[in-house]
């Protein structure tokens, strides 16, 4: 059971790394990508690691890439993330 989540969390990160050098030259090969990410760690049942849990959208699928896919946003002390694409909102606490 261990060896089938190593394997998992491997190639989630290869999909994942796939899915940002794809992304400039096609935005469909790579929001399939990282939904096959999403795939395998739910067949798998293993978490996502935090550095790629938190850079794509979870709505449409898409890596998010600063000032292309993604506007940053920071208010009443929470960092606000929105999705060009969909519109999904992610907010998250800011601290000093």
């Amino acid at each position: 059971m261990r060896r089938i989540k190593k394997l998992a969390l491997k190639r989630i990160n290869i999909l994942y790394k796939k899915a940002l050098k794809s992304y400039t030259q096609n935005l469909e090969l790579s929001r399939r990508y990282i939904f096959l990410l999403w795939r395998i760690k739910q067949k798998a049942q293993v978490c996502i690691p935090q550095n790629i849990r938190s850079r794509f959208c979870r709505r449409c699928f898409i890596p998010w890439v600063i000032g292309r896919t993604i506007s940053i946003r920071i208010r009443n002390g929470k960092i606000i993330l929105r999705c060009k694409q969909c519109g999904y909102i992610k907010r998250l606490p800011f601290r000093d």
